[in-house]
């Protein structure tokens, strides 16, 4: 009787106070800058000055909150042109308030972006309002269709053709297509294909 479940945070640096006030405020929701997918870490060089960044940052953890901040704000304030010019050339901190804000109003421009990563591509590839022709073109980029991830969000997207969802269960190995149909976050129809294909 009384007892009750606690939570005691580690130590937090600067980046992970960061990440924890993105997911409690979706608005800063934002990654930090060090993680970055296939982002390649750059070494700072050796002189008196290379440590004055992380000094920086043990004297002021909120830097990275008003980073953020500042960011959304920017990005809000956006014009309908100026989305789009986002869209397409901005920084992945900036597509992804981009996104988040605007949705449908601003997908065709992003998946034009070349610097998009997987994670992005997934995230709108999951999307039940994508309409169809921008599902297509998703499923006609080589890369982004051999993910997993991508695999994933297009197999359990209603809006994916019977063209699709072929194409995709065609690409997963054995293993994975034997998975599909007992996979019930993905449509009937997906599970049925993937059964007629293991042959039953």
């Amino acid at each position: 009787m009384g007892c009750g479940v606690g939570l005691q945070l580690a130590p937090l640096d600067a980046a992970a106070k960061a990440q924890l006030c993105a997911f409690v405020n979706p608005a800063a929701e934002l990654p930090a800058p060090d993680a970055a997918p296939n982002a390649v870490e750059e070494q700072p060089a050796h002189d008196e000055d290379a440590g004055e960044p992380e000094r920086a940052a043990k004297e002021d953890p909120g830097e990275p909150e008003r980073a953020a901040k500042t960011v959304f704000d920017r990005v809000r304030g956006l014009s309908s042109v100026e989305q789009q010019r986002v869209a397409v050339h901005g920084t992945m901190q900036e597509r992804i308030v981009l996104e988040r804000t605007f949705g449908s109003n601003v997908w065709e421009a992003l998946l034009s972006n070349s610097r998009l990563t997987v994670p992005e591509v997934a995230r709108i590839a999951r999307k039940g309002t994508l309409p169809r022709q921008l599902v297509e073109d998703i499923a006609a980029h080589a890369s982004w269709v051999a993910a997993p991830e991508v695999q994933r969000a297009l197999l359990s997207n209603p809006r994916s053709s019977a063209a699709v969802v072929g194409k995709i269960l065609r690409a997963l190995s054995r293993a994975d297509l034997l998975l599909v149909p007992q996979q019930t976050a993905y449509p009937a129809s997906v599970r049925a294909a993937a059964k007629r294909m293991l042959g039953g």
